[in-house]
């Protein structure tokens, strides 16, 4: 029920609650009765979408209060609640005797006035229950059953209803019936751009001419009028249950096959199934029989967003999530099925990390959620993104095509923007189910808690800190606890993953933001943005004293196979940049000269690594995505350089000769990102096994002269 509630009614709340449930369960039944008289198959869709099953609602019991006034202050037509429709499926409002005020819309665009006692009712020991139709019962109705504008005025001297008054205190009960939030789940979600309650904003922009949301706009998420080539993969008489493959249809080019799966609480007996043609998402095409009961399917699913969807087991990781970009893939490496956590202060360059992840990861599918982000910053995204292809079997293939957008910029509706992340995960969730490794990007989950925040203090809930909810650490678990490798309901047998990536963006980059702190606290891989790199332009400015990984020993053994010196490279760079950050503490007491040679050559290999294999330009066709073959080159050429020097060192040889010996090679090394990607492993490989040829010769000169 509302919280908090009147201190004159605390203690009768476990009585509150009980009428609540009571209003619940009578809500029900309205709503299975409003079925079977319209003929919906099945007659409990409308009730069903309320049942505790389908996870929690945002069903709440409202005690409204309106103070008395005199009738001489109360001009006519003055307005104590303003006109508005209520956006669940229905309402039932509960009124006392004599209590006037309450208008309605016509038909007509008229108020009229609703009699607290209708015709009829004057011998009812109470006042009847007025129900009320909400926008998505409307909506549900294809407008048949019309969502009631209403608003509560003062009428004036006299009441419009004879025996009621409105001058006087205005008390009422509402129970406004909401169904959880659930997004449609099929065919068409790739290439999307949806806001966070899945309103397809093209089609809105489309509809309306307007760059705003107009009022009151409900259209489908899935194109009802677009038909997929639908092709059959179970025949009549076959038993199927939840998560099962009982079609396959073309999604696009990239994501060729689409497999149309068996809602998860389902199941029975297929009774008829349609054959090999063309069919809309909403089309009935599916017939299973259960206990008697015959239930018709079309090819997309409704899910509630904050309900996990089931999987039969939760899998160790074993692959890198490759992400391109070398600091990150060879020193702070995540796992498909990982979480990530990207905390930066603003101009750190969190969105573009997020956004490389989103354009050349190796997952199958990419949702990207823009939560409370500036405008500018999705448009930079729409615009990019049809731009950018993806080479797929020798041709190349726009990356929109394996992307859903949920875009939910920082200026649209607080509540839309706590569920947007609800939203991308659950779509991800349903690729993770067709055997697909998917990667989320949540941008930002600083701008998601803040909405939290907000929200909570409406509801009047107890505020932690920094006015944080104190269940702010409990939402967040939830939340990246949905990621992981899974092996998936149904048949046939199938493996899928989410990787979840968070950008937080904690004020000033302070890390002890309850957000952050939190956010740490949960996630296995820690990329720390550094302000200070940011403001020296050295992109990603990924602090590697900060950042972490916890999957580092996990990859050891997928290394093993086809890179078995990565590992071994990693760990080297890794104390080399250590050893280097003690030894510039030492060189601002004393100079670089008091340096042995030995030190020496780490502060100028640590300047090679930081400069030429760290940084990275990701607006160049070179240096944009890095594959894992070339990071491995680059550090093994790298450490060798520096392995060969330190020997020639130990053999006598003064690092300020072998320095001026070797300036050609120190060139080449700072060359080594420039080869363009594309132009073929084999050949770039060739490339750099002639440098490390050239290195051992010019060693092996040095240290005989």
């Amino acid at each position: 029920a509302q919280q908090p509630l009147p201190a004159t009614i605390q203690p009768d709340e476990p009585q509150v609650n009980s009428f609540r449930e009571q209003c619940h369960s009578l809500c029900l039944r309205l709503l299975y009765l409003l079925g079977l008289g319209l003929d919906v198959s099945p007659p409990d869709f409308f009730s069903s979408a309320h049942l505790p099953s389908r996870g929690p609602s945002g069903t709440i019991l409202r005690l409204l209060y309106y103070p008395a006034t005199s009738a001489s202050n109360a001009a006519p037509d003055a307005v104590r609640a303003g006109a508005h429709s209520d956006y669940g499926s229905i309402t039932l409002l509960f009124r006392l005797e004599g209590q006037a005020g309450l208008e309605i819309l016509t038909r007509e665009n008229v108020w009229a006035p609703v009699p607290v006692r209708p015709p009829g009712t004057e011998d009812d020991a109470l006042p009847p229950i007025l129900v009320n139709i909400g926008d998505l019962l409307s909506y549900w109705t294809n407008g048949l059953f019309r969502s009631t504008v209403h608003r509560v005025v003062f009428s004036g001297d006299a009441a419009p209803v004879e025996g009621e008054s409105d001058t006087g205190p205005r008390y009422s009960i509402a129970f406004f019936c909401h169904p959880p939030l659930s997004v449609e789940l099929g065919p068409g979600l790739l290439n999307g751009i949806y806001d966070g309650i899945q309103r397809p904003l093209a089609k809105i922009s489309e509809e309306s001419k307007s760059i705003y949301i107009p009022r009151g706009i409900a259209l489908p998420a899935l194109d009802r009028e677009k038909k997929w080539d639908f092709t059959p993969t179970l025949k009549v008489g076959d038993h199927i249950s939840g998560g099962d493959v009982w079609g396959t249809v073309f999604e696009n080019s990239f994501i060729s096959t689409h497999r149309i799966l068996f809602p998860p609480r389902a199941r029975g007996t297929i009774t008829k199934i349609a054959g090999k043609g063309s069919y809309t998402v909403d089309e009935k095409i599916l017939e299973v029989e259960f206990d008697g009961k015959k239930t018709e399917y079309p090819m997309m699913q409704v899910w509630p967003v904050r309900v996990p969807r089931p999987s039969t087991e939760r899998l160790s990781a074993t692959e890198p999530f490759i992400v391109g970009q070398r600091v990150l893939d060879a020193l702070y490496p995540s796992v498909l099925g990982g979480t990530v956590a990207i905390p930066g202060a603003f101009g750190c360059g969190k969105t573009v990390i997020s956004q490389s992840v989103s354009k050349f990861s190796n997952s199958d599918v990419i949702v990207y959620v823009g939560c409370g982000e500036r405008g500018n910053e999705m448009a930079e995204v729409l615009k990019d993104f049809p731009e950018l292809t993806i080479d797929v079997d020798g041709r190349k293939e726009p990356i929109m095509k394996r992307t859903t957008l949920i875009a939910n910029t920082s200026n649209m509706p607080v509540a839309a923007r706590e569920a947007s992340i609800y939203t991308g995960i659950t779509v991800a969730e349903y690729f993770r189910d067709q055997g697909l490794d998917v990667a989320m990007m949540a941008d930002s989950s600083s701008r998601w808690a803040e909405a939290l925040r907000e929200i909570s203090g409406r509801l009047g809930e107890m505020p932690a800190d920094q006015g944080f909810p104190a269940y702010l650490s409990a939402k967040l678990a939830s939340f990246y606890e949905r990621a992981g490798r899974i092996q998936t309901l149904g048949s046939p047998d199938r493996l899928g993953s989410v990787s979840i990536v968070g950008a937080v963006s904690p004020p000033g980059g302070d890390f002890s933001d309850p957000v952050t702190s939190s956010t740490l606290g949960i996630v296995q891989v820690f990329w720390g943005l550094d302000k200070k790199l940011a403001q020296r332009k050295h992109f990603p400015s990924i602090n590697t004293s900060l950042s972490y990984s916890k999957y580092t020993n996990v990859l050891d053994k997928w290394y093993e196979k086809d890179y078995p010196d990565f590992p071994r490279l990693r760990d080297r760079i890794k104390q080399l940049l250590s050893d280097s950050e003690e030894l510039d503490q030492v060189v601002q007491l004393v100079g670089k000269s008091a340096l042995s040679d030995p030190d020496k050559i780490t502060l100028d290999m640590a300047s090679i690594i930081k400069e030429d294999f760290l940084q990275q330009n990701g607006y160049s066709d070179y240096d944009q995505f890095c594959p894992i073959w070339k990071t491995e080159w680059m550090m093994k050429l790298m450490m060798g350089f520096h392995d060969e020097a330190q020997k020639a060192i130990a053999q006598g040889q003064s690092w300020a000769k072998v320095r001026d010996a070797t300036g050609e090679l120190q060139s080449q090394l700072r060359q080594l990102k420039f080869e363009v990607p594309s132009d073929g492993e084999e050949q770039i490989c060739k490339k750099y096994e002639g440098i490390h040829q050239q290195l051992l010769d010019k060693f092996a000169s040095v240290m005989d002269e």
